[in-house]
């Protein structure tokens, strides 16, 4: 199982290596209580990911705005609407949290994520998106199951398949969905079992 702590150290790697500035906050006592502050999220400022202890679950899934396939990355943002939409309805009572991860930083910077996260409506509260080295973004990636290729005269034509998981509390993967199949009830229901909320 992939370690939750392991991926947010490669992806504060990959932000260090695009040259963002990411810093930690002082390790508390309790492991579960730390929190990484990266630059890159849905307002161009610091967003802090309770990657441990504060949230039951971390939803993520992986997309770039300029897709084109309606049934590719807008039917991830939809469905992320819908899931966050649904918490929001309960007042989030499992606790969840959504990250959404742009494998095209070149276009996708922190303004154009920020302009596309207020599109979608999405709360910062529950639903942050981040970017970073684009190499280094493409491999973290692939520990999911994620395969992007980019057209070579045009870095912008991108090809890639879908995957998206469900990390608990701990750091573990507990789910990955692939492809365009699954739907938020779904995975809704799969975090209530998980969390033991039914």
């Amino acid at each position: 199982m992939l370690n939750i702590a392991h991926r947010v150290i490669a992806l504060a790697c990959l932000l260090l290596a695009s040259g963002a500035v990411v810093r930690a906050q002082t390790p508390a006592a309790d492991a579960a209580a730390r929190v990484l502050v990266l630059p890159f999220d849905n307002t161009g400022g610091e967003a802090r990911l309770h990657w441990l202890g504060e949230a039951s679950a971390v939803l993520v899934t992986f997309t770039y705005t300029n897709c084109p396939m309606p049934t590719f990355c807008p039917l991830m943002d939809r469905n992320f609407v819908t899931i966050q939409n649904k918490l929001k309805a309960e007042k989030n009572e499992l606790n969840v949290r959504l990250l959404t991860v742009s494998f095209d930083p070149a276009t996708d910077t922190p303004a154009v994520l920020k302009k596309h996260a207020e599109k979608l409506g999405a709360d910062p509260r529950i639903w942050s998106f981040l970017t970073g080295d684009r190499d280094a973004i493409d491999q973290w990636a692939s520990r999911f199951g994620v395969s992007v290729s980019r057209a070579i005269n045009d870095p912008r034509d991108i090809t890639h398949n879908l995957r998206t998981a469900i990390i608990d509390r701990q750091g573990n993967l507990v789910q990955t969905y692939t492809g365009n199949e699954w739907n938020p009830d779904q995975v809704l229901a799969d975090v209530r079992v998980m969390v033991g909320v039914d």
